[in-house]
């Protein structure tokens, strides 16, 4: 049986795919995480939506992944653009790719659309923190403790954010380094919500959970495709969310208990397949 190479019909469907993939949470608009390979623009929103007040993102407009890391900033994971409100993350060549290497700075950027918002307009609490700092920059120098980074010592608004991100994904670092720091967050900023330790939010699809491992049949077509196949498997993912999907599959492919792993493989050893599981994906 001759395998099936994708063409530019495949490649121009799933591009249509990722280009509409945009997410909205409250008016900050959410896009391209599917670029990561480890997440989807839905799955980020619906991160932000369950883990982030809402007040922490009012004024934020976009938040995007970016395939390539800024030239300016080569090893940092994202940046925040104090007058457009944009936040971008990416994830550095040579770090370690994954679900919290992409959630975690995109936490770290909101940190600091927070602090601009309480700067703005609470003055009285970012005075607040200026002294929670300026007390914290004292402890270190007795015994090099209050901060839960080295980056944090930088500045106020560095420690504002690096201290925002460990209280919702680490917070027993955060108190083990400073409990004032902490209860600041909880009281003043989190209107007394607390986090488990290691908060990832529910992300609808996570890649690096899923090991796929294909035989030679969808070589050729997971390379065609690159950085588009793991958009292939949130969608097939979608399908198999929902029981209706999960029966249409078994009736379109045979088979039993269905994965995303066996309804790609089979898509890509011919062109009927592929377009049988292109007109049913349309349904969901």
């Amino acid at each position: 049986m001759n395998e099936f190479s994708p063409g530019e019909e495949i490649n121009s469907w799933l591009e249509e795919i990722r280009q509409s993939s945009t997410d909205w949470v409250g008016s900050t608009e959410i896009s391209n995480f599917e670029s990561s390979g480890w997440a989807s623009t839905e799955g980020v929103a619906g991160y932000l939506h369950e883990t982030i007040p809402p007040t922490h993102l009012e004024g934020c407009s976009h938040i995007q992944y970016q395939p390539n890391p800024s030239e300016l900033y080569p090893n940092a994971r994202g940046t925040f653009d104090s007058q457009s409100r944009e936040i971008n993350v990416w994830t550095p060549s040579q770090q370690l790719q994954g679900m919290e290497n992409t959630v975690e700075p995109l936490t770290h950027q909101v940190g600091y659309n927070a602090y601009e918002n309480i700067r703005t307009y609470r003055p009285d609490i970012a005075e607040r923190w200026s002294e929670v700092h300026d007390q914290s920059s004292r402890q270190y120098e007795q015994d090099s403790s209050g901060f839960v980074s080295n980056r944090a010592i930088t500045d106020k608004c560095e420690d504002f954010a690096e201290t925002y991100t460990n209280y919702i994904h680490d917070p027993v670092k955060l108190k083990s380094h400073s409990q004032e720091k902490y209860e600041f967050m909880k009281q003043e900023i989190f209107s007394g919500r607390e986090y488990s330790p290691s908060t990832l939010g529910k992300l609808t699809y996570n890649y690096a959970s899923n090991q796929i491992s294909f035989g030679s049949g969808i070589y050729e077509f997971a390379d065609k495709l690159g950085e588009k196949m793991p958009l292939l498997f949130e969608q097939v993912g979608k399908i198999l969310q929902n029981p209706k999907g999960v029966e249409a599959i078994q009736d379109l492919f045979g088979l039993v208990n269905p994965t995303i792993e066996q309804v790609c493989k089979i898509s890509a050893e011919k062109p009927e397949n592929f377009q049988a599981l292109k007109k049913l994906l349309a349904q969901y």
